[in-house]
């Protein structure tokens, strides 16, 4: 979706918006109404994030939102009593997010209390608080040196910082945690670091269909996933198993390039709450990627993070806060920073795999 027909939707679809840009050519859309997604990253015309025509709509409007984790398990707040049914409660999604801070094309503060029980019976009051801001020059330099004064591509950096407060009279024993959901245009490239360290078990566990082995590729200090949104799967990547970042590579238009780059705190010893059903390990998955099934105009990716569920007293607040990094581009100049930044000394792997994949 370009930008003046996000624009025209909007404004048909009577949705408020606010943007930030801080340069010509750059900017954010967030829709308070709407989660306060961040539903728009432009770099010129292209959004690099996947909109739901069809706004207003349920839950699935695409962009980037917060949830909250766990899914399937007993404090899922995304099942219905008979623990079959699934459906996105709307105290949740889209909520009730009001702007308690906004700095013209600099930064917007959402907030939303939500009162919801999970499908255990267990009463939840919380708040859950949004922060979306523009990275300044010096902050991209501090971050990506080698980005300060690149010119064949262009650079937009956004700092999301979400946080949970605990309303509630009831100290939260690690039950729930933020859940960062970014839904993408395929078809692309998954990018995932290797750990620092060996771990034991299966590299990831898959939620729904079996993965296709053939879309997977491995290089010698990460993996690509291939996703087109006509075949569902997705999988979760255990603490132990990754790194706090996650990469995404597509086509935005002709020759132009994307590249998305999420990172976030990760905490190899913390406790993830968020499992696949029937999945009875100890800890659970901090990295998802979910490819969807529809195809079509309903063609959308997922990249996921999740942040470690904490103890919470009455009144206790924890944040949680991911960089997000966008690069547009011609192919070569894209997929030569993606290696960089990702994959050193596997540019030549990463570019047939692009050419493999992303047509």
């Amino acid at each position: 979706m370009q930008k003046d027909e996000l624009i025209r939707l909007l404004n048909q679809k009577k949705i408020a918006y606010i943007e930030l840009s801080a340069e010509p050519g750059k900017s954010v859309f967030i829709t308070p109404a709407l989660g306060g997604r961040m539903l728009g990253v432009f770099l010129g015309g292209t959004n690099f994030l996947w909109v739901n025509a069809d706004l207003p709509c349920d839950w699935n409007c695409g962009g980037h939102r917060t949830w909250l984790a766990p899914e399937w398990q007993d404090k899922s707040f995304y099942l219905k009593p008979d623990r079959r049914t699934w459906f996105v409660d709307s105290r949740l999604d889209p909520g009730s997010y009001k702007v308690i801070r906004h700095e013209q094309n600099l930064m917007v503060e959402l907030a939303g209390d939500v009162d919801i029980s999970s499908v255990d019976g267990t009463a939840y009051s919380l708040t859950i608080t949004r922060k979306i801001a523009l990275s300044s020059a010096e902050q991209l330099q501090s971050s990506y040196p080698s980005l300060a004064d690149d010119r064949a591509v262009q650079s937009i950096a956004i700092s999301f910082e979400h946080r949970l407060k605990n309303r509630g009279q009831r100290t939260l024993q690690q039950e729930i945690g933020l859940w960062s959901i970014m839904q993408v245009n395929p078809p692309g490239l998954m990018l995932m670091l290797n750990p620092i360290t060996k771990f034991s078990g299966k590299l990831f566990y898959e939620y729904y269909d079996p993965f296709p082995a053939e879309r997977l590729k491995t290089f010698n200090s990460g993996m690509a996933i291939f996703v087109d949104g006509a075949q569902r799967y997705k999988l979760g990547f255990p603490p132990a198993h990754t790194r706090g970042i996650i990469g995404y590579l597509t086509r935005l238009s002709g020759n132009t390039y994307g590249l998305i780059v999420k990172s976030f705190f990760h905490n190899p010893a913390g406790q993830y709450v968020d499992k696949p059903p029937g999945d009875n390990r100890k800890n659970g998955d901090v990295i998802q990627i979910y490819n969807h099934y529809e195809g079509g105009k309903m063609a959308f990716a997922e990249l996921e993070c999740h942040a470690p569920a904490e103890t919470l007293a009455p009144g206790a607040e924890q944040g949680f806060t991911v960089a997000m990094l966008f690069l547009a581009g011609k192919k070569k100049e894209v997929i030569e920073r993606a290696a960089a930044l990702l994959f050193p000394g596997n540019f030549s792997e990463l570019l047939t795999a692009c050419d493999e994949f992303i047509h």
